[in-house]
């Protein structure tokens, strides 16, 4: 049985789903069986990002390389991802993949600004009563 890494020290599913979600839009790249292809960024958490982008047929890689710029700051973050869902919609007329992404490997300062920037985000939306 494979073994998933742990970022954050967040063992479980049930303590992942603690941890706020943000709407965000930034543009990321992914490398994904040694293709690199463009991305957006739509939703964020100190621990997973959710992917949109255009669909291409072939199965769902194992693990997947991001790079992507925090908004807001200077920090690009380069992570590790293992997929945990994807699904196919209709965007205008054309068929878009959208993956969730378990970030599982980057360095520790990164992974500190995307931290940051999740629960600043989040306070802001309550803060504005928009939570």
């Amino acid at each position: 049985m494979r073994q998933d890494p742990v970022v954050h020290g967040l063992e479980s599913p049930e303590a992942r789903r603690l941890c706020p979600r943000v709407g965000i839009e930034t543009l990321c790249t992914e490398i994904a069986a040694g293709v690199e292809r463009p991305a957006l960024v739509v939703d964020a958490s100190a621990t997973g990002l959710r992917l949109d982008r255009p669909f291409v047929a072939g199965p769902t890689p194992e693990a997947i390389q991001l790079e992507l710029e925090i908004p807001g700051t200077d920090v690009i973050l380069w992570a590790l991802g293992m997929p945990c869902f994807e699904r196919v919609h209709q965007v205008r007329g054309s068929l878009w993949r959208a993956t969730g992404v378990r970030i599982v490997r980057a360095a520790s300062s990164e992974l500190r600004v995307l931290r940051e920037y999740v629960w600043t985000q989040r306070r802001a939306a309550l803060n504005a009563g928009l939570a």
